[in-house]
C-alpha cells in the first residue's frame, strides 16, 4: 500500500510541492546562470563556473526526478545519478575557486590526476551499491509524506566527509581573497555563504522528519549563480580583476563613476582613501586621471601628492563586461616614481644648462694641440669683431719665432 502511495502524486502535501518547486527553480537558475557565464572573458573562471552550474543544475534536476511519482527502480536511478553528479560538483567548485582566486591548482597535472583517481573510486563505490549496499538503502516511509527515505551507509559518510573537506578548501581560497583584496566583498561573501547554508538543512532533514533527508546544496549554488551573474556583476568582476593586483586599482562604471578600489589604491592615493568616493565621478576625485583616460595615450603619467613627496604612476586601463557589452573599466596605477624622478632631474639639469648659456651670451672654443686647429663659436667672432675667414694659430701668436734649444 505504501509503495502505491509513493508512486502516486502527493500534490496536496505542501512539503512535497515546496521541494518540487524549489528544486525545479534551482535547476532552472543554474542552467540560466551557465548560459550567462559563457560571456565571462577569463577562461579559467568561465570554465570552472560553467562546470559548477551545470553539475549543480543536474544535481537539482536528478532530485526532481527522484521525487516524481515513478517506479522505485526509476527513483533509485535518479538518486544514483544525483550522487555522482553531486560529487562532481565538489570538484567543479574547487576548479572555480582556484581559477577565480588566481591560483593554478586546477592546471596542475598532479592535482588533476589525483582528482580523477579519487572521483573514479567514489563513483565505482556508488555504482556497485546494489551489490554491497554500503553506500545507501532506499526504504519506504510515510513522513512527512509517502516517499522513499535514504538510509546511509559507511561509504556515504566517508564520501560526504571528504566532500565537505574539499569544499572547505575552496571556501578558504575565497575567504583569503575577500580579506586581502580591500574591495567591497561583502555581497560576494554573503552569496558564498549561501552555498554553505543548505548544509544546515541537510542536518535538519537527517534529524527531523519536517524536511526531506536529501542534499539541499543545489539551492545554495542557484542563489549564488543568480547573485553573481545577474545582481552583483560589478563586484564579481572587480574582485576577480583587482583582487590579485599589488598595484593600486580602481573600477569605473560605464559613466565614469568609481564603483570600487582595492586596498593599495586607498593606501597610496590620498584622494581614494575614504569610502565616500564610491559612486563619485572620477572627474570630481582625480581630474588628472580622468583627463589621462580620455586622452587614451599609451603612456599617461599621473602625479599624486603624498606626505612623503610626489609619486608618479603610469595609467593603464582595460574594459570588461559579462553580457557582451563593455560596461566597466579597470584602471591600474603602476608605480614609476623612481624612474620619473630620474628623468625629471635630468630634464631640469639640461634645461638649466641651456638657460645658463643663453643668459651668459659668451663664446666658446675648442683647440687641438697636435694640429693647432682652433674651432670658435659664432659668439667669439662677434666679440672680437673678426671675419669668418680669419685663421687663428694660438701658439704662433704667443711664440712668433721658434728658438732652438741646442
Amino acid at each position: 500500500m505504501l509503495v502505491e502511495m509513493i508512486q502516486s502524486f502527493p500534490s496536496a502535501h505542501p512539503t512535497y510541492v515546496g521541494y518540487l518547486l524549489a528544486l525545479t527553480l534551482a535547476a532552472a537558475a543554474c542552467f540560466a546562470g551557465a548560459y550567462r557565464a559563457r560571456q565571462i572573458p577569463y577562461a579559467g573562471t568561465r570554465r570552472g563556473l560553467l562546470a559548477l552550474l551545470v553539475t549543480s543544475g543536474g544535481w537539482a534536476a536528478s532530485h526532481v526526478g527522484f521525487l516524481l511519482p515513478i517506479p522505485t527502480w526509476a527513483k533509485s536511478g535518479f538518486y544514483e545519478i544525483g550522487l555522482i553528479v553531486g560529487f562532481a560538483t565538489v570538484w567543479a567548485w574547487l576548479w572555480f575557486c582556484s581559477a577565480y582566486t588566481g591560483r593554478a591548482l586546477h592546471r596542475n597535472p598532479t592535482v588533476q590526476r589525483l582528482a580523477v583517481a579519487i572521483f573514479a573510486v567514489v563513483v565505482l563505490a556508488k555504482l556497485t551499491n546494489p551489490i554491497h549496499e554500503l553506500y545507501y538503502v532506499l526504504t519506504p516511509t510515510g513522513e512527512p509524506f509517502p516517499h522513499l527515505a535514504i538510509r546511509r551507509g559507511v561509504l556515504y559518510w566517508t564520501a560526504m566527509g571528504m566532500s565537505y573537506a574539499l569544499a572547505m578548501a575552496g571556501y578558504f581560497m575565497l575567504l583569503e581573497l575577500f580579506v586581502t583584496t580591500g574591495t567591497n566583498t561583502a555581497p560576494l561573501a554573503a552569496l558564498t555563504g549561501l552555498t554553505a547554508l543548505p548544509a544546515a538543512l541537510d542536518v535538519i532533514g537527517y534529524a527531523q522528519p519536517a524536511l526531506l533527508d536529501i542534499p539541499h546544496e543545489p539551492l545554495g549554488v542557484a542563489a549564488f549563480a543568480v547573485g553573481v551573474l545577474f545582481v552583483y556583476t560589478y563586484q564579481f568582476e572587480a574582485v576577480r580583476l583587482a583582487g590579485g593586483r599589488r598595484e593600486p586599482a580602481l573600477v569605473l562604471d560605464g559613466e565614469g563613476r568609481i564603483r570600487d578600489r582595492n586596498r593599495q589604491a586607498a593606501n597610496h592615493v590620498p584622494e581614494l582613501s575614504e569610502e565616500s568616493v564610491i559612486g563619485t565621478p572620477i572627474e570630481s576625485v582625480l581630474p588628472d586621471l580622468a583627463d589621462a583616460l580620455r586622452a587614451e595615450n599609451q603612456f599617461s603619467v599621473l602625479e599624486v601628492h603624498r606626505d612623503t613627496g610626489p609619486a608618479y604612476y603610469r595609467v593603464a586601463d582595460t574594459q570588461f563586461g559579462t553580457s557582451g557589452a563593455q560596461h566597466g573599466r579597470l584602471v591600474l596605477l603602476i608605480d614609476i616614481t623612481e624612474r620619473e624622478r630620474r628623468d625629471r632631474q635630468l630634464e631640469r639639469q639640461n634645461d638649466l644648462f641651456t638657460k645658463a648659456q643663453d643668459l651668459a651670451d659668451i663664446g666658446a672654443w675648442e683647440y687641438d694641440v697636435r694640429t693647432e686647429e682652433l674651432l670658435w663659436t659664432d659668439q667669439v667672432y662677434e666679440i672680437h669683431e673678426l671675419s669668418d675667414d680669419v685663421e687663428m694659430r694660438p701658439l704662433r701668436t704667443v711664440f712668433p719665432t721658434t728658438k732652438s734649444c741646442g
